[in-house]
């Protein structure tokens, strides 16, 4: 090709111009040594080891912990049923016990009629304080 193009001189190039991101990315990369990339390789490889032996660790932690409180809730769950039958049996056992103490059962019932106030009010519109009847 000639020198030179019509109207526009031809320009010459530097490293780095004309690129794009990627391509100066991957100069970039092409550069590093096959030793920096071995030690990278290993630091992730040790950092993941790391990484699930937490893991793993703490997976066991909450095993152990659920089991205890499965456990807890178990031995809870007997004395609850434990405590409501002894109730029942001293629930059954109570007009005895009353009987032996001289109590008799009640053969009148009272009630209390609630419908009806029991006064008249200070001030007719307010309603919640009563004084006494007075007849």
């Amino acid at each position: 090709m000639s020198a030179q193009r019509k109207g526009r001189p031809e320009g010459r190039r530097t490293s780095g111009q004309g690129r794009g991101f990627g391509a100066r990315f991957l100069g970039a990369v092409a550069r590093v040594s096959a030793g920096t990339w071995l030690a990278v390789a290993v630091v992730a490889m040790v950092l993941s080891l790391g990484a699930s032996l937490l893991l793993h660790v703490k997976m066991d932690q909450d095993s152990f912990t659920m089991a205890s409180v499965q456990t807890n809730i178990g031995m809870l769950t007997q004395d609850v049923q434990d405590e409501q039958t002894t109730l029942n049996k001293e629930e059954y056992s109570l007009p005895q016990k009353a009987e032996q103490m001289g109590m008799a059962l009640a053969t009148n019932s009272i009630t209390i009629n609630l419908a009806k106030p029991l006064g008249t009010p200070i001030n007719p519109g307010y309603t919640n304080v009563l004084l006494p009847n007075q007849t």
